[in-house]
């Protein structure tokens, strides 16, 4: 600090000092801030966030406000307290640095050392819902497939992810469109959704698949045939498949059997049962709850003993006669135990083929 005092000099000499004056204290005038330091940027979605710290002089007087500029021109401006911004405006795909400088009331400092190259990209999202989720039944287990989402979110599906309408799921990696979901109960109908996840996370579940039932491997036992004069040529067979013998007295062959059947259980009759009016005209037992399918010759369709608790499946079976027979394909669920099937004739009906039996 500084006083001051003043004499008056004339040419005779100086005169007394004046009373001091009052105490200064002199100071340095204000410049422009120094560079911001330790400028960051992180990129985003055609943008990049930009993080500084204040430059290690503000020049004397308070920062008032910072400018970040990219080196493709966008910018921004922030109050002089914040040491963040961020940066819109960018394009995604191209590499972008920035620099950042500090403004006080005399002006604006130099420019920040460049930030770490950034490159914008479009951000993932989770992935969109499976399509065409279809179930097959099996034993106590069902086969689910589906089709990838029409978008993956923008990055790799790493799973899948399989529940039924039960609870009971299965996973799968990314590249594995099916899967085996076990741990059902045979004769409770089940659907299907299917997930897909990325590394963002899960996305929504597909539509729900078709209803299935899986059933278990079930047997026929005590095959008891009433047409007794033809009883040695029926016979229980496994794995039913095109090609197999219809009857165990004729020659014909299934040439199209509905794919819904093959594999099944099913008792081979002797065609000249088709006139016996032995009635039951066969009893078996099944192992456990089955759906038994009577195909019957379409040309006289539903037997009379049939009551509306048989169902017109809309399946069929057709064989190799020289003018082929249609099988229509009626169907009703039975517990386990003693089934009993009435005759194959009807009045007027005689020359119509004897009917199939298929368990499943």
């Amino acid at each position: 600090a500084y006083t001051f005092t003043v004499t008056a000099t004339n040419s005779v000499g100086a005169g007394p000092a004046s009373a001091q004056s009052n105490s200064v204290t002199p100071v340095s005038q204000p410049t422009v801030p120094g560079a911001p330091l330790n400028v960051v940027a992180s990129a985003g979605n055609a943008q990049a966030t930009v993080n500084w710290s204040p430059p290690s002089s503000n020049g004397g007087a308070t920062i008032t406000s910072y400018k970040v500029t990219s080196s493709g021109g966008q910018s921004t401006t922030t109050n002089g307290t914040t040491t963040s911004a961020v940066v819109t405006g960018l394009t995604n795909g191209t590499a972008y640095t920035f620099t950042v400088t500090a403004t006080n009331s005399v002006g604006t400092g130099p420019a920040s050392a460049q930030s770490n190259s950034v490159t914008p990209v479009n951000q993932a999202t989770v992935p969109g819902a499976p399509l065409n989720v279809v179930a097959s039944a099996g034993n106590a287990q069902a086969t689910v497939t589906w089709s990838p989402p029409t978008s993956n979110g923008g990055a790799t599906i790493t799973s899948y992810k399989v529940t039924s309408s039960g609870g009971q799921s299965t996973t799968t990696n990314g590249t594995t469109t099916s899967a085996v979901v076990t741990g059902l109960t045979n004769g409770t109908a089940y659907t299907f959704t299917v997930t897909a996840t990325n590394s963002v996370g899960t996305g929504p579940a597909s539509a729900q698949s078709n209803s299935v039932t899986p059933s278990g491997s079930g047997t026929i036992s005590n095959l008891i045939v009433g047409d007794t004069t033809n009883a040695s040529n029926w016979s229980i067979q496994s794995n039913l498949q095109v090609g197999n013998l219809c009857y165990g007295d004729r020659t014909y062959t299934m040439t199209y059997v509905a794919p819904s059947l093959l594999g099944s259980v099913w008792v081979r009759p002797a065609a000249n049962s088709k006139t016996s009016t032995a009635n039951p005209l066969v009893t078996f037992t099944i192992s456990q709850s089955m759906t038994v399918s009577v195909a019957v010759d379409a040309r006289i369709g539903r037997r009379s003993w049939m009551d509306s608790s048989w169902v017109d499946s809309g399946l069929q079976i057709v064989d190799s006669e020289s003018t082929p027979t249609h099988f229509e394909v009626f169907q009703k669920t039975f517990q386990a135990g003693q089934v009993s099937l009435g005759p194959n004739v009807q009045s007027g009906s005689s020359s119509y083929l004897q009917y199939l039996v298929i368990a499943r």
